[in-house]
């Protein structure tokens, strides 16, 4: 399935994404370690699009635009980003495919990306296309989960 979002609403979902994880304390201060600042180019959008995360402290933020002095600088298409998203691709495999390019030390993000699966991904539904192969499986481990006759949601 192809991207479901425009550059512009691919923007406005990080930015509501980040917003969301800003408001759990214990993780916004985990990914806060990152300690850096990295401004997300979509490449394939016909004027600069983009928004710039702000790691550096808490809260944790994510605004509009491009900010040409943050530390980690990245470009890449909206497909390439919605799969980042999705879980289909690991940001750090599709900086090695090449599909990501970047300036700064894009490690410190990468020490900290994992931490955001613990986020709200509810604002993504409907955006990111087909579900990766770990939500598949987490659908499947639930739907056979055993009810229980006259419990409401078992």
């Amino acid at each position: 399935m192809t991207a479901t979002a425009t550059a512009e609403e691919l923007v406005d979902l990080l930015v509501r994404f980040f917003d969301g994880g800003s408001h759990d304390q214990e993780l916004a201060e985990r990914v806060a370690f990152a300690n850096t600042t990295m401004a997300i180019h979509l490449t394939d959008a016909a004027h600069e699009v983009g928004c710039t995360v702000h790691l550096t402290g808490t809260p944790i933020e994510a605004v509009h635009g491009i900010d040409p002095n943050a530390e980690i600088q990245i470009y890449t298409t909206t497909k390439v980003m919605l799969d980042v998203v999705a879980g289909r691709s690991a940001m750090s495999m599709a900086i090695a495919a090449g599909d990501i390019q970047y300036t700064g030390p894009v490690r410190k993000f990468l020490r900290v990306a994992p931490i955001l699966q613990r986020f709200d991904f509810s604002i993504w539904r409907g955006h990111v296309g087909e579900r990766s192969a770990a939500q598949r499986a987490a659908d499947a481990v639930a739907a056979a989960a055993p009810s229980v006759p006259g419990v409401p949601g078992t």
